[in-house]
């Protein structure tokens, strides 16, 4: 892909002020003390081990990076771009997946979960025999994950581990500090440029 393309398509999409902020400094060494204070209650409270908190400490994490892929099934000339961030050694990295390794036995039993393409064919399997008045429908989100908001994803979460009759209290209350720190503190660098994504 031409640089020129590549970077003025980047530009268009950070150019949106209701889905990214631009921070004048680094956030990286206030971030990491907030997130060690949220780790060592967690320690206190014996929700962590002392392996595990060490684990989640990360020394010296990396500020991400946005990247994009071209979607060249909408334009093979000037595709739009699909925004990636790289967050492997960043700050949250190891906490999101702690708190992934928590919550996939909640998504895997939510009656809208779908695995993947094969799941979605016996659903329709399922239904039997297709009506004349049944429609079959795509649809096409734009920037899905800036989208959902951020208190609605919180709730559901919260709702989620309410219903855990199996897990502690204080579990509970460390995951969902850790899901709301990762989802305000996931900050990306874009050349010379911090940015913080805006949740509604």
């Amino acid at each position: 892909m031409d640089i020129e393309y590549y970077t003025s398509e980047m530009e268009r999409l950070l150019s949106d002020r209701d889905t990214y902020s631009v921070l004048k400094i680094n956030p990286l060494n206030e971030y990491k003390k907030q997130l060690e204070v949220i780790l060592k209650k967690g320690l206190q409270n014996g929700v962590l081990n002392k392996r595990e908190f060490d684990y989640l400490s990360i020394k010296n994490p990396v500020t991400p990076v946005i990247y994009f892929l071209p979607k060249i099934h909408k334009n093979p000339f000037h595709p739009p771009g699909r925004p990636i961030v790289s967050g492997i050694n960043s700050l949250t990295s190891r906490v999101s997946e702690y708190i992934d390794f928590f919550l996939q036995k909640y998504v895997t039993v939510a009656p809208f979960y779908l695995k993947n393409s094969s799941s979605v064919i016996d659903l329709i399997e399922d239904i039997g025999v297709i009506q004349e008045t049944m429609w079959l429908a795509t649809v096409d989100v734009s920037s899905l994950y800036t989208c959902i908001p951020k208190d609605l994803g919180i709730r559901g979460v919260l709702e989620a581990l309410d219903s855990d009759l199996y897990m502690g209290t204080d579990q509970k209350s460390f995951i969902m500090e850790c899901v709301v720190f990762c989802l305000t503190h996931n900050y990306f660098l874009n050349r010379d440029s911090i940015y913080l994504p805006i949740y509604l």
